[in-house]
């Protein structure tokens, strides 16, 4: 499971309620305080790994990209270094460039193309015998050469994938927005592969939007109607629209036409899913429902069974509720522009505006200008303080400063004071020692890169959870540094 924020998006926190959501045995009509009190805990767990990035001593014009690796120039070379298995993956006179994530391309002196991932080099071929496509490569043999989400380079259909999500026996995977669909099965084999807009037979003009239940598909063709057209099924900002509705069983790989009156937008999910989705008899879908006046309500929160059917109504406990975020293993809150807390499946009888909450990774809720608890109890009030790493995960601690010193307050309650001298570097905290000498940590987990040396000056670069720090010694001798911090659940 993959790159994550301090103030966590409602994108991201969301999935860990649809967890929730889906281990409790629910009837069809679920009781969604039961569901609450299940026990299941919110929050992403973290792994931190630092290394010395010895292969790239005497390298310069260091850059770190989002998909793990650094571009760099050693003399008359290029060199690409990949960080999560901390070694030079290609060296070469010629430009090394990427292809798209995961995957980078060295054009040869003969006009051929050397491909090289995360282990090294992968595959050559002559100029003409490979096209580039929606993050593939596709060769003139057949193969298909594409990047899971954890960074491997496989052979589509030959049993090594990583796919989007998974919903009940299979994981999904869409290409193109959605308009190509892999399915593999358990273990990992391609099973089907979906065109969505040849399925559905729809028109170059319409609009097909794809969302997955337990182990079916569910298709929809949207068709934009003329405003004289008297044949219409719903209106939005003032167009007309048809659309037809499909189910496609993907054990029987068969297509069935289907009756509903909600209009689909997205599943719920997010970077690895994949694990969590499995065990799912629920979906959790952005839809609209057609009202009686042939005009959509507003978007809502769906939790659907396989049949199609919500089985849990989130207007029930918040009318016109917008997301759902599981705190920790007892919190819950559903919001819009209000937000009502369940605590063990109890609601709170206090309101709270949602302007005024913000969910955070580190376990706590802040409410305005103070940090509480589960039970709404003040851990922590920031007045006078400077809040540090606001933006990111920080493993159920609170950095923040007070008159030019750096203080933490950490899981286990306590607060303590971690330097009189400090520099923040993105992700990453100084502090001088009393030798003179500066200690580097990551702010996830308070874990030391390097400890007490003298270096005259440290920069820092960060993408989508990647790493490097350079630091220079009072010779003028740069030593790196690489880290990596993943989402291990």
């Amino acid at each position: 499971m993959k790159s994550k924020k301090l103030l966590v998006s409602v994108a991201v926190i969301i999935v860990a309620v649809t967890l929730a959501l889906s281990l409790t045995a629910c009837s069809e009509r679920a009781k969604i305080t039961d569901i609450f009190a299940d026990g299941y805990k919110f929050g992403t767990d973290y792994t931190f790994t630092s290394n010395s990035a010895d292969g790239l001593a005497d390298c310069t014009d260091c850059a770190v990209t989002a998909d793990g690796f650094v571009t760099a120039r050693s003399g008359n070379y290029y060199v690409l270094y990949n960080i999560d298995t901390n070694r030079v993956v290609a060296s070469s006179v010629r430009q090394i460039t990427s292809v798209f994530a995961g995957l980078y391309g060295i054009t040869e002196e003969d006009g051929s193309t050397s491909f090289y991932g995360k282990n090294g080099f992968i595959a050559r071929a002559e100029q003409g015998q490979y096209t580039v496509r929606n993050s593939e490569v596709a060769f003139s043999d057949g193969r298909v050469l594409k990047v899971s989400a954890n960074g491997e380079p496989y052979y589509a259909g030959a049993g090594k994938t990583f796919a989007d999500f998974c919903i009940g026996d299979y994981y999904i995977e869409e290409v193109a927005g959605g308009d190509n669909i892999y399915i593999y099965d358990k273990d990992n084999m391609l099973v089907d592969y979906i065109n969505t807009r040849t399925l559905v037979g729809a028109h170059e003009d319409a609009t097909v939007t794809s969302v997955a239940l337990k182990n079916k598909l569910v298709f929809q063709v949207l068709t934009e109607v003329t405003e004289e057209d008297a044949d219409y099924d719903f209106m939005s900002d003032g167009v007309k629209y048809i659309y037809r509705t499909y189910l496609y069983d993907i054990k029987k790989s068969k297509l069935n036409s289907f009756d509903t009156d909600y209009i689909m937008r997205s599943n719920i999910v997010y970077d690895g899913a994949a694990d969590i989705f499995a065990e799912y008899n629920y979906a959790m879908v952005y839809a609209y429902k057609i009202n009686d006046d042939d005009y959509l309500a507003p978007l809502k929160l769906c939790v659907f069974n396989d049949k199609l059917e919500e089985v849990v109504d989130l207007d029930d406990y918040l009318q016109g509720a917008t997301y759902i975020a599981r705190i920790d293993d007892a919190t819950t809150v559903i919001a819009n522009d209000d937000a009502v807390v369940f605590y063990k499946g109890k609601k709170f009888d206090r309101m709270i505006r949602s302007t005024d909450i913000a969910f955070t990774s580190s376990g706590y809720i802040r409410m305005q200008n103070k940090y509480v608890d589960s039970n709404l109890n003040e851990v922590l009030d920031m007045f006078g303080r400077e809040q540090l790493f606001g933006s990111l995960p920080t493993d159920r601690r609170i950095y923040y400063a007070v008159d030019g010193a750096m203080f933490v307050y950490n899981k286990q309650g306590e607060t303590v004071k971690l330097g009189d001298e400090y520099a923040v570097y993105d992700s990453c905290y100084t502090i001088t020692e009393v030798t003179g000498g500066i200690s580097m940590y990551h702010s996830y987990n308070g874990k030391a890169i390097f400890m007490n040396k003298h270096y005259e000056a440290v920069s820092h670069m960060y993408r989508g959870g990647y790493g490097l720090i350079a630091a220079r010694s009072e010779d003028g001798k740069t030593e790196y540094y690489s880290y990596r911090l993943t989402a291990s659940n």
